[in-house]
């Protein structure tokens, strides 16, 4: 079963990409320098456009997304089947 649901914050396109946009996950814990880390995860919409539903809501908006995991120019992506805006 290839599912995936995350909450996070969208951050922009990938420049070379345009297709691929990133949300960003904070982490639960700290690294060793005390200070918190955060990653970037690419998402892609369903139809691997570089238009629609992702790319309709502004920067460092907080979002839930429901999709799948794929592989995309050699790096994993989720391809998203659903997306919820929860606020900024």
């Amino acid at each position: 079963m290839n599912s995936v649901t995350i909450i996070g914050v969208l951050k922009n396109r990938d420049e070379k990409n345009p297709e691929i946009r990133y949300i960003m996950l904070r982490r639960d814990y700290e690294i060793s320098s005390s200070q918190g880390q955060d990653d970037l995860i690419g998402i892609m919409n369903w139809d691997k456009g570089s238009k629609g539903e992702i790319f309709s809501f502004k920067d460092e908006s907080q979002v839930a997304i429901k999709g799948r995991i794929e592989i995309y120019l050699n790096r994993p992506v989720i391809i998203c089947e659903f997306i919820q805006y929860l606020g900024k």
